[in-house]
């Protein structure tokens, strides 16, 4: 009683803890694609470990935010030892105190989510498509052409 480090019990004496729920909707800003976010979800995945923490409890973490199954994701957090600071999980602990802190976007989609088509930027060679990878290519090699080069075969003309 009184103790820091002491939790409530609910009946039967066992430990009550919060229950997790969906982050409020919420708008990023810029605008993002569900490509972009999944983007930004893998990096952080990707680099929460060097946030602090346990890499164990970042992996519970991903796993119970990415499971379709609520209870499912309460267990999880639940024996792992997670303590729930705020419900919609975007702060957490582990029992030795670590803190978790996850940014609302690796929690649930903006409401304000563009369509893919939406975004557009001129695209890098390494995202062309083969179809357009494949007509771009003679027109490039015209380019480079030169009467310079006729006796090369492999600059050759095609024979008509």
């Amino acid at each position: 009683m009184g103790c820091f480090s002491s939790k409530e019990l609910g009946e039967g004496g066992e430990n009550n803890p919060k229950k997790i729920q969906k982050p409020a909707s919420f708008k990023y800003d810029p605008p993002l694609t569900r490509s972009q976010l999944k983007s930004m979800r893998d990096e952080f995945w990707d680099t929460s470990p060097y946030y602090g923490g346990k890499r164990e409890i970042w992996d519970v973490l991903k796993a119970a935010i990415e499971s379709p199954d609520k209870e499912m994701s309460q267990l999880l957090l639940e024996s792992a030892g997670v303590i729930i600071d705020v419900p919609d999980l975007t702060v957490c602990y582990d029992e030795l105190g670590a803190k978790y802190e996850l940014p609302k976007w690796v929690l649930a989609d903006p409401s304000n989510l563009l369509p893919e088509k939406a975004f557009s930027t001129p695209q890098s060679p390494s995202l062309v498509s083969k179809e357009s990878a494949q007509f771009a290519v003679p027109a490039a090699q015209s380019a480079v052409h030169s009467s310079q080069d006729s006796d090369n075969p492999l600059y050759s003309a095609p024979s008509a």
